[in-house]
Parts: C-alpha cells; structure tokens; sequence
C-alpha cells in the first residue's frame, strides 16, 4: 500500500491501535505482550497500527487506544493493564450483530474559522471533496470558498455570512461523510436539521453533490438578500408553553424548530420576538437569543420562495436509496421515494421537527448515533432528550479539539461497538509496510478425557511391565506398502474417509457421526446427505441408490466395508495416495515403532492405538534422545492411569472406535445403563419394514415415548388424515424429515382457521405460527386489508380470459417500489425463475447458466443441479432431471474468492448468473464484497445479474435485499410477500431483458412495432383478477408504510435472536439462532428434531423445512411467548437426558477424567 512517488507525502497526526480477542483475559494478555514488544520493536508506530489493524481477526473482547507517538502508545497500554481509566483508551465487548447507524448532519450555527483544516492539510478524500466544491462554486460565490473556510486572518471572516455559511457547511459535512464511508462506515438511516437536511438528502441519494451544493448556494444567496430585520430565539419550555405564548403573533412569528421536549426555537419579527421573549422571561420561563443574520423558517422567508422555486426545478431528483427522516414530519421517507421541489418550498417555512425525528429513530430501535458536523449540537440535544446509557452519541469535529483526537475517538467507539470498519480502507492513502506482531495469547483451558476403563496389562513375576524393544536404525518410511495393507486397514481407512465425507456435508466434526447410526436417522432424504452420498459415490466409483441405504448397506460401517470388499485392483492401484496418505485407524497391538535416535539407547513402550498414545509416538519420532525420554515419561503415565488399550475391541471383524456413540440428538453422558445396540438391517421378504434400536438410555427412551404419546394424543386427527389420506395423496411434505425413531410423529400439521399471528388445527389446538406460509405473509394470516381486496374483487365474480383492469397499476406500483423498468406476471418463483433466465439467454444469445450451491430457486428442471468439480459442469441434483437438462449450468461456492475467479474465466459464455442474495438456508452469510465484485464482473461482460428475492424481497427493505446489499440487479424474482397469499411469481427487470416477452415499447397511430427479439411465455392465470387484487393491496400498504414496517420487523427480530442466543450460550445449550431480517433459522449440530416437537407441544408451530418469519402482526407479547416456548423446550429436553445439565456434567468431568 504505498503513494505515488510524484505526490508528496503526507501523514495523520495521530493513530489508533486495535487489539481483540476472544475473551477479557486473552485481551489483557495481548495488551502485556505489545507492551514488552514497545520496548525493543524499532519500526514505526504507523506501521505496527497498520499491521495490528488490517492483518488481524476482530474478535469481540476490543481494545483500541488513541496515540501520537511510541512513547503515548506504551503509557496507554499501561494504563489499560493497570486498570487506569483514560479518554484516549476505550475497550469493550462488542455486540454480535453490528448496530445500525443514523448520520446526524448539523445545520446554520456550527460554522468556524479553520473548521476542518487540520484533516484538509492531512486526509487527502476529505482535501479533495473541499478541492471540489470549491471549484464547483467559483461561479456562485464572489469569494472562494476555500478562502472562507481557510482565511489568512480572522479578520473581516465571511464564515458567519449565510450566503457563505450554508454552502461551506454543506461542503464540510459532505466531506466528513466521504471521509466516513472511505472507512467502511456507512449510514442505516439519516436525518438533518434545516440545512443539515440538505447534505442527509444528498447523502441518501435525493441529489448529486453538485446538484445540492449549487441549490445551496442559491439558496442562501437569496436569504442573504432578505431584510435583515428578524430574529431567532431559543426557549426552555415545551412545545404548548411556547405555542401559546406567540399565539397572538400567527403572521409575524413562527415556530421554527423543535429540538427536545424543553428546547424550542421561534423565529419572525425582531420587535414581536422581543415582546415574547420578555413575557416569557417574566414568566421565569430561560430564553436566549441566536446569533444568525435572518430569521430562518419564519414568514420573513416567504419573499423568497417564488425565486427559489425557479432553481430547484432545475434540479434532477432522484429516488431515495436509503431512508431520511423528514424535518416536516418526524417521520420516515422510505427509500424509493423522491423529495420534489414542493418538500423543499416547505422545509423553508415549516418548523424543524427535531424531536419528533429522533423520536422516531428511538421507537425503531437505532441507538448509535454519529453527528456529521463542526460541531456535536445535535448530539447534545439528543443526550438532553434521551438519557438512556444504552444510547451513543459521536461527534466528528468538535470545537477546540483537534480534528484527528475527535474522529479517532469516536471510530474507536464504533469499532468497541462492533461496526465493521474497513482498515485497509482507513490506510489506504498513506504509505505503510506489513510487520510482524505478537501472537495471540491463546488460553491454556484444561480438558479432561473420559476414563475408557481399566487396561490389561502384561507383567513380568517381578510386577514391571513387558515391553517390546525399540531398535536404532535407519528411519523407515510411514506409507503403507500395497503388497501388505490388510483388508481391516483398507476398511479402516475407507470407513474414517466416508465419515469425514458425511460430516462435511452435514457440517459437522467427523467425530461426532456415528458410525453405526443408520442413514435414514441421519436424514437420508435430505439435500446434505444426497450430496454426501454422492461424493461417496465420485471418490470410489460406485453408484449407490437410497434404496441400499435403507435396506443393505443403512450405515456408515457397512458402506465402509461393502465398498472396501468390492473396489477394484484397478482402483486401489490408480489411487494408491488415497491409502498412503491416510493413517490407519487400526495398527496391530504389540507393532514395533521405528524411532530415528541419537544413541543406541533403547526405549520400550507398548503399543496401542489410543489416540493419545498416537500422538505421543509421534513425538517421539521427531525428538531427539533427551526429549524422548520426557515424552516416553508421558506415555508411561498415560498407561499407568488408565489411557491404554491392550488391543483394538473387534465386532465382526471391523475396527470400532473406543468413543462412546454419538447419539442422533446431542446427549449426556449420565453413567446410565444403556440399551442394547442391534445391528440395523432389512431381511429379504420383510415387506420393506425396518427395524433399528438406537443407542439411548433408558431416561431418554423413556422421555421418547413420552413425548410421542403426548404428540399424538395431540395432533391425533392430522395423524388419522395423513394415514387416510397417503394411498391416494402423493404428498412430499407427509414424509419431510422422515427418521424411523420419530417416525409416529411425521405429520404435516392440518390447519382449520387462523387470523393474526396465530392459527388452529382440526383437533382445536391454538399455535403461535413462526412459519408464516413459508415467508408469504409478511402481514400475518388474513390481514382486513387483503381481505377486503379479495372479497370485493370476488364480488364481480371469478374471471379467467379477459385482462385484470389492475394490471397496469399493480406494474407501476412493482417498477415504483423495486426500481426496475417493466415486470411480467407469472404464477409462482418457480415460472419466474425459469422465465428469467429464459429472458437472459434471448438478449444475451448466450446458453450458460452459473448458479450457487445451497440455493433455493425452485423445481424449474434447469436448476435442478449440483457441481461436477472436476471439469466445473453440473450434474442432476435428483432422479428424474435429464443430465441434458444441466449440461449449461455451473454450480458454484457461494461467496469465495475461486468462485468469482471460475465466473472471471468463462463469463463471456454466460447469460446469466442466478443469486439468492442470503440464502434462505444460510441467513447468516452475507458476503458483501462478493456481491459488489459480481455485479462488476457481470456488469463488463455483458451477462445478466438475475437476483432471487422470492423471501427476501419487499421483507428486508421495501426495495429487498439488493437495495440492502446495494446492488442494482437486471432482472429480479419476486414472489409470495407481494402476493398476499394468492399465487403469483414476478420478473422484474431492465427494459433490454424485458422485451424479450413482447418485443418492446411501440405506440398507435405510427410506423413503429415491436423490434426486440421475443421468447416464447404464456401462463393460462397469469395477470389473474383475484391475485391483482390481492397484489395491489400489498403494494399499496407497503407503499404507505414505507421502511418503517422493515426496520420495525428486524429490529424485533434480533431482539429475539440476541435474547434467545444469550440464553442458550447462558445455559451450555449447543443452539444458535441465525436471521437476516425477519426471516430466521435454529442452527445445530447434529439431529435436535425433538426440539421442534417439543415446541409445538408448547403452541409454537415451524414447518419441516424449518425457516420461521416474524410477520407484522407478531406482537410483543408474542415475542415473549416465544421465547419461554423454547426455554421450556430446552428444560424439557434437558430433563429427558438429551441436553447437558451443566453441573452434573462438570462435576462429573472432573471426577472421571484425567489432566494433562
């Protein structure tokens, strides 16, 4: 990272120093271990800030410490190990989630001489933003701006003019926000006062930056012009005390803004403000006079707002991009939306609505506020009106202070608070050089190993155990010879290759699948295990069908074998690597080790194929004499206690692991009997019925039981309809996380009515629905509003044939919201997932596809794919998709630098790539700068960018995901939300794709005609009467609603994630709740089925495919009723053996086990 040798070098005065870890104590450490390292490191403080900053993870334990000099950076560091409390050292726990952000842009008032200087001589994004407006306004302004800000005397400043002051503080705070977003800090939301307004505008995207700067200027050049014969005063009381007060004034006096609940400000008249000022203080009621050269948003303004209207409707105004908080009315402009010339008529003369903002900011959850200014005023009547310590007020520039002390500060505070900054994004215009830092201090954590019972061992008469001698000699190599594996080393070697097969797509730890536990308890039927099985399948060459895995090979042990018992010499000979790369999970007891040593002295243990032992051999193979002694000590006493197996336990002569079982649920070991363990298997004749017992104890097979009878009991007539229903019914949802130990409750949940946020089954029972029809109803279940549309559209009966009258409108509502140029209608995401990339290849002429593993984009055939990693093609995700079907697609990771590199490679090929932005399986991964790096490379090759926002669109934004991520797509999927719960599926996308369906734009009455080449679409109740209705009541909702509706849902959304997170880490409970926005999952390793069970015997219904929705209509009370539903969940889980009991477990570690 380094300048351009013709640019001179500049550097900032001050500098930051983060360190983080993963708790406090490892922080404190850290801390320690920079200090020593102060003390002798000779390189420049830049560098090891740089280095510290950039080449580093950010846990949640941070520290970041303000300093100017090597010196400074040692007496922090002491400070904070000391436990002294100092304002340029701050350290905290940052939150899990990073917190929202609202700008808060200064308005008239805070200007001063200088302001800024110091990061204008030394931040080279802030200089030439200054540089620029300067230019920009040489035509407008008789002095240059850079001469107002930066006079040679104070003399005669022109700074407090406002014809000079609004475009110099629209210049400075645009500049600080630049200098902002270069460090990856970025606003959520933003709101102004008065003139501050204009910048949060600019910054959300209302306006260029030339645009406004110029209408600023204007602006306050016809202000200047007014008579300068009013005045503007503050008053300490409350709105109604100040309103009555001027009541007899109403065309002479205004009020002009409302700061907090006992600040507000009136404006007018000089001669009548003096007469209310002097009552009010008569009153006793504090007043003070400002110091502005005209009295803002009062009637003496009305003289020029005729002029005024002539420059702004020169102006171009853009749809918002993120949401404003509107000075008029305290409320939110959702992004979409355009403010006209007509809002800024009005912010002239209407009253700042301050407090009315801030309220709002408050009610929808946003508590890390950043002051955009030369001044933090706003931040002091924010702290005034909301004292609430959970709440963060930050300046940028602060009177007095230098400019680099006050930035730095408070982007410590940011990062304590867990924003994510860009470092490398903060250094970028400075030259700096990688170093080399102290390590982490990582914990020593005592671990203790369960005793796995008394060895046998061979003595002598004199009581010394019989060892084997170990010979000096030449070091002999650790590869397997193939003339002399053994079939149980084959086995064992295959066998620890497909359970690590397993465990990756199950993104679990090998060590945690049981080997012995059948397939179909595993989940045999779902997408992972497909997958695995199919690695399988590639690495050995061998077709396996479900069907052998429920009847002839149902675990991973017999897989193991029958592979082991059938591969080709061929195949051992072409992949000879495979078996001498891989140790052995079994070595015969009593092997001799060689062992390279510098003496002849002979060491003499006994072997075993402990795991410990292993890696204590392995120790000795790579220390010298000396070294090997200590270490032979250690094996020695492993023995002695207990560690050791005389030999490997046979069960038909395949190796088993001494690990006890992993259980299909996490399970405790609580020293209890447990059942007998059969084999699994399907005898000829059996008619298909499989008879399995799974390792459980006898307090969990009894809590199994249980819970089955209470669920049945329950649930009884879905149960009864599901088995009458299955002859005739072929229903894929009756047999979704089928396992033949929960088998009796494999149900799917029929519902009789529901409203709200709640629904009942047939038998009567009331749920809680986190379902929410897979992400459809964003409102809840028969919203009135949706209601009322679908009954009065029913009304004029059911038509199919003739065009809906609503199409047209609910278009033009769809391009409104989404940003797009034309839509098409289909029936579901499937048709428009299909039709979209149907629309690509007509514009492109080009056939392939890339598409990302673990999306979900429907059942379209052409989807229907999984990777061939061996030559980058596809290959059918299922039985009965053609190969043909997928011969142009490329499945691809989602999110990795090698994926974008594969797309880099053949991406003038392709016609598009399809992208679930967050996937609805994987809420929690959001990769950002893949996306933006994406649309870039789509951008210049000339491929579509076809964004899936099926779930997530109109749910986390009113424009979704891609206007989250910042990301214009051309074409996007739309569907369920926009619904209303009636079938629809929606294109929406550029006109050049769009076309396709009716060839383009032509008009009556002339030559012209559709030119685009067309595709073939059709769709017998597309555009039907029922869903337009249905549709153009959502979009009309979501329209009026605007972002709060979004920001309300997720903010209760992480509500309920962190409470439920912190309860579950709380209680050693392995679960975690990810989300993105309102839609959320439970995360876990391993099988917890019963957990959702539990939940729905205590009214909380989720569906098999287990994505939950928080709706609109989930009302507090809900929220909390959901969360002690998974709390008693857990207890009841915990008191049926199948989750940790905290203090049992610890206290019996410490009593079985053994520290080393």
């Amino acid at each position: 990272m380094s300048q351009s040798q013709n640019s001179p070098q500049i550097e900032r005065s001050q500098h930051l120093l983060t360190l983080s870890a993963k708790t406090e104590q490892a922080l404190f450490d850290l801390a320690v271990r920079y200090q020593k390292f102060l003390q002798t490191e000779t390189a420049s403080l830049v560098d090891i800030c740089f280095s510290a900053s950039t080449r580093r993870s950010h846990f949640e334990h941070r520290l970041a410490v303000l300093c100017d000099s090597k010196n400074q950076l040692q007496e922090n560091l002491f400070n904070f190990t000391a436990g002294y409390q100092s304002p340029t050292v701050i350290n905290g726990q940052s939150p899990k989630n990073s917190p929202p952000l609202t700008f808060l842009f200064t308005g008239q008032g805070s200007q001063y001489i200088n302001m800024g200087r110091q990061l204008y001589e030394q931040a080279p994004i802030f200089r030439e933003t200054i540089d620029q407006a300067n230019e920009i306004l040489l035509p407008y302004l008789e002095t240059p701006l850079l001469e107002i800000f930066y006079p040679q005397t104070e003399e005669n400043s022109l700074i407090n003019q406002t014809a000079y002051t609004q475009p110099a503080l629209f210049a400075l705070e645009y500049a600080l926000t630049q200098l902002w977003q270069s460090w990856g800090i970025k606003p959520a939301v933003v709101i102004g006062h008065s003139l501050g307004e204009y910048v949060a505008a600019c910054v959300a995207g209302a306006f260029s930056f030339e645009e406004g700067l110029k209408l600023v200027a204007k602006r306050a050049k016809l202000m200047q012009s007014l008579p300068a014969n009013g005045q503007m005063a503050a008053v300490f009381a409350d709105l109604k005390t100040v309103e009555t007060a001027i009541q007899s004034y109403p065309e002479k006096i205004s009020i002009a803004a409302i700061n907090s609940p006992n600040n507000t400000v009136i404006s007018g008249f000089g001669e009548a403000v003096e007469t209310v000022i002097a009552t009010l203080e008569n009153q006793g009621i504090e007043t003070r006079r400002l110091k502005v050269s005209h009295a803002f948003h009062s009637p003496l303004m009305d003289a020029m707002l005729l002029e005024f209207t002539t420059y702004i409707n020169e102006v171009k105004f853009q749809p918002l991009q993120i949401p404003l908080i509107s000075n008029l009315t305290g409320q939110v402009i959702a992004p979409g939306q355009v403010l006209d010339g007509n809002y800024w008529l009005q912010q002239i003369r209407e009253p700042v609505k301050f407090m009315p903002g801030l309220n709002t900011l408050f009610e929808l959850g946003y508590e890390v506020f950043l002051e955009i200014g030369a001044k933090p005023v706003l931040s002091s009547f924010g702290k005034y009106f909301q004292q609430d310590k959970t709440v963060t007020w930050l300046p940028s520039l602060v009177y007095d202070q230098e400019n680099w002390q006050s930035l730095l500060l408070s982007l410590a505070n940011l990062y304590i608070q867990g924003v994510k900054v860009d470092w490398k994004g903060f250094e970028q215009p400075y030259p700096r050089n990688v170093l080399p830092l102290p390590t982490y201090p990582f914990q020593r954590q005592r671990y203790w190993f369960d005793t796995l019972g008394n060895n046998e061992v061979q003595t002598s008469q004199n009581g010394h155990k019989k060892t084997n001698n170990i010979s000096n000699h030449n070091y002999q190599e650790k590869s397997i010879s193939m003339t002399t594996i053994t079939t149980e080393q084959k086995q064992a070697i295959i066998l620890q290759k497909i359970r690590s097969l397993v465990a990756k797509f199950l993104k679990a730890k090998p060590e945690e699948i049981d080997i012995s536990l059948s397939f179909l308890e595993m989940g045999a039927d779902s997408i992972a295990m497909l997958d695995a099985i199919r690695a399988i399948e590639n690495t050995y060459n061998f077709k396996i069908t479900i069907r052998q895995l429920f009847e002839e090979l149902p675990n991973i042990q017999a897989l193991a074998n029958h592979i082991a018992d059938n591969l080709s010499e061929e195949w051992i000979n072409a992949n000879s690597q495979e078996f001498a790369a891989t140790p052995t999970a079994k070595v015969e007891p009593q092997t001799q080790i060689n062992v390279p040593l510098n003496t002849t002295s002979n060491i003499q243990v006994t072997t075993s194929t402990n795991g410990v032992e292993q890696i204590m051999r392995q120790q000795l193979e790579l220390v010298s004499q000396s070294l090997s002694e200590v270490v032979s000590q250690q094996l020695e006493f492993l023995q002695t206690n207990g560690l050791a197996t005389k030999s490997n336990n046979h069960q038909n002569g395949n190796s088993v692991n001494h690990k006890p079982t992993e259980k299909p649920v996490v399970a405790v070991n609580t020293n209890q009997p447990t059942t007998n363990v059969s084999k699994a298997s399907v005898k000829p004749g059996n008619n298909g019925k499989y008879n399995i017992s799974l390792q459980l104890t006898p307090e969990q097979e009894n809590h199994l039981k249980e819970l089955i009878t209470r669920y049945n009991q329950k649930t009884k007539t879905s149960k009864q309809r599901a088995q009458t229903c299955r002859p005739v019914l072929s229903d894929s949802r009756a047999v979704a996380g089928f396992r033949i130990s929960t088998k009796e409750m494999v149900y799917p949940i029929i519902g009789e009515k529901a409203a709200g946020s709640k629904f009942w089954d047939i038998d009567g029972n009331e749920y809680l629905d986190i379902t929410m029809g897979f992400g459809v109803l964003l409102f809840g279940h028969s919203p009135s509003f949706i209601n009322q549309a679908v009954q009065a559209q029913m009304e004029k009966g059911l038509q199919i044939g003739p065009q809906s009258p609503l199409a047209g409108e609910v278009a033009e509502l769809t391009c409104e919201l989404t940003g797009m140029d034309r839509i098409t209608f289909c029936n579901s995401g499937t048709e428009a997932v299909m039709t979209g990339l149907r629309l690509a290849r007509t514009a492109t002429g080009r056939n392939k596809i890339a598409i990302f593993k673990d999306s979900y984009h429907g059942h379209f055939d052409g989807i229907l794919a999984r990777a061939n990693h061996e030559n980058n093609t596809a290959l059918p995700l299922t039985p009965g998709v053609s190969e043909h079907s997928v011969e142009d697609v490329i499945v691809l990771d989602y999110g990795t630098p090698e994926s974008l590199e594969i797309l880099h490679s053949c991406a003038n090929e392709l016609a598009a790539v399809l992208v679930e932005l967050v996937q609805s399986r994987h809420p929690d991964l959001q990769p950002q700068e893949f996306l933006t790096a994406l649309r870039k490379l789509t951008a210049s090759n000339g491929c579509a960018l076809i964004l899936d926002e099926v779930i997530t669109g109109f749910r986390i934004h009113p424009r979704g995901a891609q206007a989250w991520f910042d990301i214009d797509a051309d074409m996007t999927i739309y569907g369920k939300i926009i619904g209303g719960g009636m079938p629809i599926g929606v294109v929406a996308g550029k006109a050049a794709y769009m076309n396709g369906i009716d060839g383009g734009l032509w008009e009556y009455g002339d030559a012209s005609y559709p030119q685009a080449e067309k595709t073939f679409f059709a769709g017998t109740f597309n555009k039907n009467h029922t869903g337009m209705a249905a549709a153009r009541a959502v979009l009309q909702h979501l329209k009026e609603q605007g972002s709060k509706l979004q920001l309300q849902l997720n903010q209760r959304t992480t509500h309920l994630a962190n409470t439920l997170n912190d309860y579950f880490q709380a209680e050693n409970v392995p679960v975690k709740i990810i989300h993105f926005g309102s839609l959320f999952r439970f995360t876990f390793t391993g099988n917890l089925d019963l957990l959702f069970y539990h939940l729905l015997l205590n009214g909380v219904y989720i569906w098999e495919g287990r994505n939950c929705f928080i709706s609109t209509s989930h009302t507090d009370e809900d929220i909390e009723f959901l969360i002690q539903a998974v709390k008693n969940s857990v207890e009841e889980l915990r008191a049926g053996g199948f989750l940790p009991k905290q203090e049992i477990h610890q206290t019996t570690a410490k009593k079985e086990g053994i520290l080393i």
